[in-house]
């Protein structure tokens, strides 16, 4: 069954939080640089602002993403409005099937009836594997460098390098 993206809803609060919950155990498991937990308030703000995006095969939520349209807190002067901008991608890691192919094909679509050239990603510089998995899908490095507003950003982003990536839509 092919899967599906579709907007979340407020229904899927806890779906998202559960996952952001697994993610981090995650991340401490395997000694990565972890995520903060969620605030369930910024959560539910973003929701209501239509960020958030779920991955949806066999009738269930198999990951969510968060989508924006620009991003000057953590970009900065990068930020060009040409690009849209992909935050915390999270699976079911039970599931163990990357859904990166997916919402990066999604993400092409939306961002060329965006007229959008670019998509964007930040990761953790300290977090090589995760980069060079989003340099084989075709995302080059533009900069590594500190939030642009880190005053602005969740505590775990404010101090730490970021790699800025960036996937070139073509026509």
């Amino acid at each position: 069954m092919k899967s599906q993206i579709l907007p979340c809803t407020y229904d899927d609060l806890h779906i998202i939080k559960n996952l952001h919950e697994e993610a981090i155990n995650f991340q401490n498991q395997n000694s990565i640089q972890s995520w903060l937990p969620t605030d369930e308030h910024v959560l539910s703000m973003d929701l209501n602002s239509g960020l958030y995006y779920k991955v949806i095969s066999e009738d269930q939520i198999q990951g969510v993403f968060k989508l924006l349209h620009s991003d000057e807190i953590i970009w900065g002067k990068r930020e060009d409005h040409q690009a849209i901008y992909l935050h915390g991608i999270i699976a079911v890691i039970k599931k163990q099937k990357s859904l990166f192919p997916t919402i990066l094909e999604w993400s092409k679509d939306y961002a060329k009836k965006q007229s959008k050239h670019f998509i964007r990603m930040d990761t953790w510089t300290n977090n090589p594997k995760l980069i060079q998995y989003y340099q084989s899908f075709g995302f080059e490095i533009i900069a590594v460098s500190k939030a642009a507003s880190p005053e602005l950003v969740h505590a775990c982003y404010s101090s730490t390098d970021l790699t800025f990536l960036q996937y070139h839509v073509r026509e």
